[in-house]
């Protein structure tokens, strides 16, 4: 049974700084980024061992910024969060 998605944040940048929240690698005192779950509606039912191809997207307004995700196979689900309706973090105005 699927539920939903959590993605987390690992990057290896120049001089082999390395700035990651995943769980077994969190980067000591860095609070600025957390993970993301991804919810779906309606849970899928899974086989065992079948693949699931996950899409997630981020959009902007002047207002806002947000992300957008489904599911294509193995069963099609809607676009869930379109236009931001139900979670996305403000656009702070520039100084």
């Amino acid at each position: 049974m699927l539920h939903g998605f959590v993605g987390y944040f690992d990057a290896m940048l120049y001089g082999g700084i390395d700035l990651s929240i995943l769980p077994e690698m969190h980067t000591p005192k860095m609070f600025s980024w957390y993970s993301i779950y991804f919810p779906i509606m309606r849970p899928l039912l899974l086989k065992k061992g079948e693949a699931v191809d996950f899409h997630m997207w981020r959009r902007s307004s002047a207002k806002k910024v947000w992300y957008e995700w489904t599911v294509t196979s193995p069963t099609p689900i809607a676009i869930h969060n379109v236009n931001g309706r139900s979670y996305g973090m403000d656009v702070l105005p520039m100084s």
